[in-house]
Formats: structure tokens, C-alpha cells, sequence
């Protein structure tokens, strides 16, 4: 719910290429829709920290691994920031998502 609300807030319902996105828009479109791409996924990132941290405080993770896994949300936040091409963000996005996927491999257990 809250990914969907941020998305309708953003104006990015449905995640389209800049190409179609920004069809018959302005020359701003595109720099203008990245930059809404861009937030939405430090909002996941953010919205991952949020769900570690409630699990913490439901007992299924440990204060390590829940300060571990929210210091390399943050690292990754700046990191994310800092990137200078589309390639650095995503191996970003993937290092995340491999973390996240650890994560719930060890609740599940």
C-alpha cells in the first residue's frame, strides 16, 4: 500500500521507459521522471529499513542484524546518491536486493 500510494504521488502509476513516459513532453520530461524513478527507489529503500525494524521489534530479527542491514540501507542510500551512471545504481539496487533476499531466507528459516 504504501509503495502504491508513493507511486500515485509521484504521478508514476505505472512504471513506463523515459521514451514512453515522456512522449510528446517537453525536453525537462525525462530529467523530471528519472529524478521521480530515483525517489521512488530510495522510498523502497527506505520502506525495507521500516519493515526490518518492525520485525526487530516482533522478536524475528537481532539488534546486529537489524543495525547491520539498516547502516547498509543508508550506505547504500548515499552510495545510490553519489552514482554517476545508470550501471552504478543498479548494481546498488542489486546488492540491496540480494541483502533483502538474505534477510528473509533467514526469517524464514
Amino acid at each position: 500500500k504504501r509503495i502504491a500510494c508513493v507511486k500515485k504521488i509521484l504521478g508514476i502509476d505505472k512504471l513506463l521507459p523515459v521514451a514512453d513516459y515522456c512522449k510528446g513532453e517537453d525536453g525537462d520530461c525525462a530529467e523530471t521522471y528519472t529524478l521521480k524513478i530515483h525517489n521512488l527507489i530510495k522510498f523502497r529503500f527506505y520502506d525495507l529499513e521500516e519493515r526490518i525494524e518492525d520485525w526487530y521489534r516482533d522478536g524475528k530479527m537481532t539488534l546486529d542484524e537489524t543495525v547491520n542491514f539498516v547502516v547498509m540501507i543508508a550506505e547504500s542510500k548515499i552510495a545510490f546518491n553519489e552514482a554517476s551512471n545508470k550501471t552504478a545504481r543498479k548494481a546498488i539496487i542489486i546488492n540491496v536486493m540480494h541483502k533483502w533476499n538474505e534477510v528473509i531466507e533467514g526469517i524464514s528459516q
